[in-house]
């Protein structure tokens, strides 16, 4: 058995173990009345948004990792749909660590070049938290009305 098939056998496994203590323990029941509410088209709609969001990231670091590339957009793409799935199931944000050895594993890329490059994309993703911020803030504060129009420009660059 290959280590690949065995690793996906374990993978559903411990997923049909977590849903059926989820079943056992009645905590599956708000969980489902929460889906039950849930409009079938807006679900629909943020499948392909996320697809989308995600091909973003990887041409981020496509870019950031040009001349070290070896697997494209398809490695990067996958990296970043493991790095952020790592980000919201292990804790303390323990996936962000994950980055630079699947960055190794499957673009080749040396420890230092895929941290740096993390390092890189978060730095730009404050930068436009801090863009978007100032322009919220240019908007809900009178006396930075003037200072609107740089808060704008500031967060079309960011972005």
């Amino acid at each position: 058995m290959s280590r690949r098939t065995l690793g996906t056998l374990v993978a559903i496994l411990l997923t049909g173990l977590f849903f059926w203590w989820l079943a056992a323990s009645q905590r599956l029941a708000p969980v489902l009345e929460g889906l039950a509410a849930v409009d079938l088209r807006i679900l629909l709609l943020a499948f392909p948004l996320v697809v989308l969001l995600q091909l973003g990231r990887a041409g981020r670091f496509v870019l950031l990792l040009e001349r070290m590339r070896s697997g494209g957009l398809l490695a990067s793409f996958r990296i970043s749909c493991v790095h952020i799935a790592l980000n919201f199931l292990l804790p303390f944000k323990l996936g962000e660590a994950a980055f630079p050895l699947l960055a190794r594993r499957l673009m080749g890329v040396d420890l230092a070049a895929g941290t740096g490059a993390l390092l890189t994309v978060r730095l730009l993703d404050l930068g436009a938290l801090g863009a978007m911020l100032a322009l919220s803030a240019s908007w809900a504060v009178p006396a930075l009305a003037q200072w609107r129009w740089l808060a704008a420009l500031a967060a079309c660059l960011a972005l």
